[in-house]
Parts: C-alpha cells; sequence; structure tokens
C-alpha cells in the first residue's frame, strides 16, 4: 500500500499485476512525450522508450547491495539493488525519486522515505532478448546509504549480497554478462561521480575533537581522527538480562582489527551535537535492534588505545562513559559486523579473559562492569 506523495491517492501494488502497469513515454533527451503505454507494449519488439529507475544502496563500510534477480526478460542475472519504471498513476505521475522509494518497499521492505536518495542523472540504453522482448529505457541512477534491516522479496528476486565497492566494479568489469545491460550501463555514471574511488562514509564522518575538559575546539574526519590520535567522545553499554548475565560481542573473523575477539555489548562514536544518552540508545538500535532504557554507570574516563590496521596504525583516543540497559528480549546482529553474540554469566566471562579473548578496551571496563553483576 503506497500514498502517492503530495496527494490523497493511495495505491495498493500488491495487487496491481506487474504487466497491468502503465509507463510513461520519453524521448532520447529523457523529455516526457506525454503518451503513456501498457508496461508489455514498451518491452515488445524494439520496444519504446521509456522512463526507469535503478538504485544503489551503499553501508558504511563500503560495500554495494546487489541482486540476483527473477525479470521476464533479462533472468537471473545481477544487478544493483532495485529497478523499476515510473508509473501512471491516478492523476498523478510518479518521480524519479518517488518510484525508487516505493521500489525499495517493494522489494526490500525499506519504508518509504528512510533513506536518503542522491540522483546521478540518467542514461539511455537498449538490449534486445530472444522471444521478441527488449529494454529500452532512459533510466536514472540513485544511490544512498542504509545500514538498517531489509527482506528480499521473493517475487523479485532469488538472493542478494553485499560486495566490496571495488570488488563489485573488478567484477562487473570481467564477467558483464553475469549482469544486468542497466547495470553496466550505469557504471559511467558512477565513475563520473567518483563512486569507486572516493574515500568510504565511515572514514569521511565527521566527529567533534574535545580538549581535557570535554569541550568541543573543533571537527575532523574519523580517518583524521584515528591518524592523530585527536581526542574525541564514545560511550559503551552494558546489556544486561534480568539474570545478571551480561551480553557479549564476538568480532566478525573479517575484521582487521581483534578477529574473532569477544567484545562489550556495543560501542559508538558520539555524532557532532549528540549526547552520550543519545549515542547510547542509538547503539542498541543499530547494533542489536531493540529499544531500551539506558542508566550510566561510569562517568566520563580516557580510553586509549593504539593497534595495525592493514599498514595504518589505528589511534583511539577517547572520552568515554559507559551505560548499562536491561532487556530479555530477542536481539538481532549483523553477521557482516558479529560473528556471535549471547548472554554470558560472571564466571564464564573469567574463564574466557584467562584465554585472552578479548579486546582491550572491553579489559579495561571489565573491572567496573563486574562491580555491578
Amino acid at each position: 500500500m503506497c500514498r502517492v506523495k503530495g496527494s490523497n491517492v493511495v495505491v495498493n501494488f500488491s495487487k496491481m499485476s506487474q504487466d497491468d502497469q502503465i509507463i510513461l513515454s520519453c524521448d532520447e533527451s529523457g523529455v516526457f512525450t506525454g503518451k503513456y503505454f501498457p508496461k508489455d507494449f514498451g518491452h515488445t519488439g524494439k520496444g519504446s522508450r521509456h522512463f526507469a529507475i535503478a538504485v544503489l544502496l551503499y553501508n558504511k563500510k563500503g560495500e554495494v547491495l546487489l541482486q540476483q534477480r527473477k525479470h521476464k526478460i533479462f533472468d537471473d542475472v545481477w544487478d544493483f539493488t532495485g529497478a523499476t519504471h515510473l508509473l501512471h498513476l491516478e492523476g498523478h505521475d510518479e518521480s524519479f525519486e518517488e518510484s525508487t522509494h516505493r521500489c525499495l518497499e517493494r522489494e526490500y521492505n525499506i519504508p518509504l522515505n528512510t533513506v536518503s536518495l542522491k540522483n546521478l542523472g540518467a542514461f539511455n540504453y537498449f538490449s534486445e532478448y530472444i522471444g521478441g522482448l527488449s529494454e529500452n529505457e532512459h533510466c536514472a541512477l540513485l544511490i544512498g546509504e542504509y545500514n538498517g534491516k531489509f527482506k528480499l522479496n521473493p517475487e523479485v528476486g532469488y538472493s542478494y549480497r553485499w560486495v566490496d565497492k571495488g570488488e563489485f566494479l573488478k567484477d562487473i568489469n570481467q564477467h558483464p554478462e553475469e549482469f544486468s545491460p542497466w547495470a553496466v550501463a550505469g557504471l559511467g555514471l558512477l565513475n563520473k561521480y567518483n563512486f569507486f574511488t572516493g574515500p568510504s562514509q565511515e572514514l569521511t564522518e565527521l566527529l567533534s575533537i574535545v580538549n581535557e575538559k570535554n569541550k568541543v575546539i573543533s571537527r575532523a574526519t574519523r580517518k583524521e581522527v584515528y591518524a592523530k590520535g585527536l581526542l574525541h567522545r564514545a560511550v559503551n553499554v552494558v546489556l544486561k538480562n534480568s539474570h545478571g548475565q551480561i551480553y557479549l560481542q564476538q568480532r566478525s573473523k573479517d575484521k582487521q582489527a581483534f578477529p574473532l575477539y569477544w567484545d562489550i555489548s556495543c560501542s559508538e562514536h558520539l555524532k557532532p551535537g549528540e549526547t552520550y544518552t543519545e549515542a547510547a540508545k542509538r547503539g542498541l538500535k543499530e547494533e542489536l535492534g531493540i529499544e531500551a532504557k539506558v542508566k550510566r554507570i561510569k562517568p566520563q574516563h580516557r580510553q586509549r588505545s593504539e593497534y595495525k590496521q592493514g599498514q595504518e596504525t589505528i589511534i583511539e583516543n577517547e572520552l568515554v562513559e559507559t551505560y548499562e540497559a536491561i532487556y530479555n528480549g530477542k536481539l538481532s546482529f549483523d553477521p557482516r559486523e558479529v560473528a556471535a553474540g549471547n548472554f554470558f554469566s560472571k564466571q564464564d566471562i573469567l574463564k574466557m579473559l584467562s584465554k585472552n579473548q578479548f579486546t582491550p578496551w572491553f579489559i579495561e571496563e571489565w573491572e567496573d562492569m563486574v562491580k555491578t553483576v
């Protein structure tokens, strides 16, 4: 069910056959011709040029979300995150952005308007297929960052995968036949905007730099903060259940720093303008998929650690507050970030500590954590 932006029109797409959809005709320059036709007509024979969108989502790790597509013409190929046509609805023609949000909701159950999109522009492409069918589109390419949950609609895709954007570029250049023609055609726009060569979103994230009294004195990118050891704010959260057990995360085997080491329940850097409490609640939501009340159990204190990440030395220099939350429900972690997670008793953790299975920042916090267990 989708409400058309700026109107009272509500369309139930679950009851609308994909073949019954009415699409918009355009010319080579992407100008609307004023004509509409059924989706099948636009894809029969040489087809008739029409509007479409493709969307590519990426996450803070620099990975892109690809879909193994179910498609009437180009079936079982890898594609961008999603793709669809601009539709003519009752009294309304979709914009590129509206069509993209509808696509994400239908194909991944991502709520409408939750992804901030950037339109990179559009490209024309034509591709024929056996059986007298073709694609003949003026296709806009929109990108956006997304780190939340989703569920692929089995009606539109066989599977999905997150892949490093560099690996995606290498794969699609070496094996273009394994990808949709619009994904191959869209590479030009991605290259034009330095999508593959620019720094990752995470490393360009701005953090507030503070002095010893925790007063903001400037801002710097996370990359600069790590390289220079600039003092910044962070929060740790200790999640417990009603039995007093502590929830621990085991870091992914793909982590460059301390892979498969056990870590504190949740930790976050503070965003500029964010309070420690707000960051603690956000971390629980993003990392474990829960909402819970938090209580500060340790005031501001200094934490500093230094480790290698590839060829670079990472210096974490933080003013940290530690919070506690109580939760007995179901938790959901990102398997790309976390290998495992579980609640442990004090005795269990003490045994694990003897085997040196923990991150240095967890060990720093443990003495104070154990006082409340």
